[in-house]
């Protein structure tokens, strides 16, 4: 038995030293796993969109469409485009040597990133013109703004209407403060600046607004702008030719600017607060009476539908009917949207009196004064739950943060455009109160 055992270990030996001469296999690494690159394709506005996933892609595919048809728009373009425009996820272009393109970071803002989509789209747009505009042109970044403005600040592609707040620039024009048109035509300013490019953006939808405003086929002046920058004139001298071509007689594009901006203010919605609203039906829809007796409260205020003499004078009288449905609905303008069906009621209830029926009229117009008060009641506890959520999540520094931060961009810039002056300035003042040494 022993002697097997020895003859089996001599012949598992040479074995035993073949293994431990032979390296031990190491189970191979698995190769990095590649991020997928989804790619989307918009054929009805030419466009193409990579991302390092497919949802974004697709929203971007469909955010860019949106920025598309409001080019097309703004311009007249009925016709799709004749260009491929590629949009990429940095780190996925490879498109650099084709004519319209442009690059995107996941965590960059949305109105940097509107602004230049719409340079490039406004580009392509007057290359397939036939106007070969330079990329750097300044007509593209004024466009381009206020376009932006439109797109971002206006909801448009997220409520899909086009609706503005001027409440911001109606503040400053009835301060007397109009910005400078050759500096919102010529400004070089970028998104960097957020709080100052928005209000940037805001001045230059204006100035649009108030070229729209001439007698001219839509998108046809701002073509002509595309052109005349073509051939290389100017933006501020293109724009008085532009403006002398269909207003003959204006003297200053400024001047006209001012006066313009004013109406084109009054498109926007303009929120008053809820007192505001409040007081103003209640003079609209209330009549001074004077009562017997002395004091100061002589004078009281009656409604329209207690006082037959006011009706019956009223129902004669379309012209004033008129007066008051076009009060009612500017004070629409300027409500919530809570009020607004309640302020339509007072209009529809004056339209019945102006068609003759008296009693009718009474009834709805006391059914709007009630419809009215209970709105009023929703907008309160509305407004007092938000203001308590507000206490409670949002600081201080959240809530005045953006105001500081534009007062603290106007202080700088104050300081680096006026250091000389100021210093003068104060040496002039220190020599004034100097006292004389004999």
């Amino acid at each position: 038995m022993n002697r097997v055992l020895c003859h089996v270990l001599v012949l598992l030996l040479p074995c035993a030293a073949l293994l431990r001469a032979q390296p031990v296999q190491q189970p191979a690494a698995a190769p990095p796993v590649q991020p997928k690159v989804a790619t989307e394709t918009m054929r009805s506005k030419e466009l193409q969109v990579k991302a390092w996933s497919a949802a974004r892609a697709r929203n971007v595919a469909l955010y860019a469409a949106n920025c598309a048809s409001l080019v097309d728009d703004f311009l007249h373009c009925s016709d799709q485009p004749k260009s491929m425009l590629y949009i990429s996820e940095r780190g996925l272009s490879g498109a650099e040597n084709r004519s319209y393109t442009l690059e995107f970071t996941a965590d960059e803002r949305m109105d940097a990133v509107t602004w230049r989509l719409m340079q490039v789209l406004l580009r392509r747009r007057a290359r397939e013109m036939g106007y070969k505009v330079p990329v750097d042109a300044a007509v593209l970044r004024w466009l381009a703004s206020a376009l932006t403005n439109r797109m971002v600040m206006g909801g448009r592609g997220v409520r899909g209407i086009y609706e503005l707040d001027y409440q911001v620039a109606n503040q400053q024009f009835a301060r007397k403060h109009f910005p400078r048109v050759d500096e919102l035509l010529l400004s070089r300013l970028s998104p960097d600046y957020s709080e100052l490019f928005q209000l940037h953006m805001l001045h230059c939808d204006l100035l649009v607004g108030c070229f729209e405003r001439l007698p001219a086929p839509h998108g046809q002046i701002f073509c002509e702008l595309l052109e005349l920058a073509a051939h290389g004139r100017p933006l501020v001298q293109a724009a008085s030719y532009v403006l002398q071509n269909y207003q003959p007689g204006v003297v200053s594009l400024q001047a006209w600017y001012e006066r313009q901006v004013l109406l084109v203010c009054d498109r926007g919605i303009r929120h008053q607060s809820l007192a505001m609203i409040i007081e103003c039906v209640e003079v609209l829809e209330s009549v001074q009476m004077v009562k017997a007796g002395r004091g100061l409260d002589l004078v009281e205020r009656v409604h329209l539908d207690e006082v037959p003499d006011v009706i019956k004078d009223l129902k004669l009288d379309r012209n004033a009917i008129g007066h008051l449905q076009l009060c009612f609905y500017e004070l629409k303008r300027d409500a919530p949207v809570l009020l607004q069906p309640a302020l339509d009621m007072y209009g529809e209830a004056l339209a019945t009196l102006a068609n003759g029926h008296t009693t009718r009229f009474r009834r709805e117009f006391r059914a709007a004064r009630e419809e009215f008060a209970r709105a009023v009641d929703r907008q309160q506890r509305v407004a007092a739950v938000l203001d308590e959520a507000e206490r409670e999540y949002v600081t201080v520094p959240d809530r005045f943060g953006v105001y500081l931060r534009v007062q603290e961009r106007y202080d700088e810039l104050r300081d680096q455009l006026l250091p000389v002056w100021q210093d003068a300035d104060s040496r002039q003042k220190k020599d004034a109160v100097a006292p004389v040494v004999p």
